[in-house]
């Protein structure tokens, strides 16, 4: 698939789990602070950082995850209702079996088996529906 077609929708849950991983990465790399002079047991106090480290880093991935599902189902509604016609490249409404701009039938062409087909140097895959 050629990375410019790919949907608006595509790109941004991309960015948004690169944004995501970014911050998980950050989380995960943070090193543990000083124990500040005025504090009698830094025993206590780092494991109080550790324990805060590491309720960032589940909120991070719950907020991860919950996001992908949201913009995963988004992108799923938004898919288009169209598909191109091999022949002229012209966009088809689906349900239609016909191309309207030069004819072509898709019925006839997925009634078509496989094997006699030309090999075109990619793999072919049948006309969805």
């Amino acid at each position: 698939m050629n990375p410019l077609k790919w949907r608006k929708m595509s790109w941004l849950i991309l960015v948004f789990s690169g944004i995501m991983l970014a911050l998980l990465v950050t989380s995960l790399s943070a090193s543990d602070p000083d124990c500040p002079p005025n504090i009698a047991n830094c025993d206590a106090y780092n494991a109080g950082a550790d324990v805060g480290q590491g309720l960032a880093t589940v909120l991070i991935f719950v907020v991860w995850l919950i996001g992908f599902l949201v913009l995963a189902v988004i992108w799923f509604m938004t898919r288009p209702r169209h598909r191109t016609c091999p022949k002229c490249g012209n966009d088809v409404k689906r349900g239609r079996t016909t191309c309207k701009k030069c004819g072509f039938d898709f019925a006839a062409q997925s009634m078509q088996p496989m094997q006699n087909q030309p090999w075109t140097g990619q793999p072919q895959t049948p006309p969805v529906p």
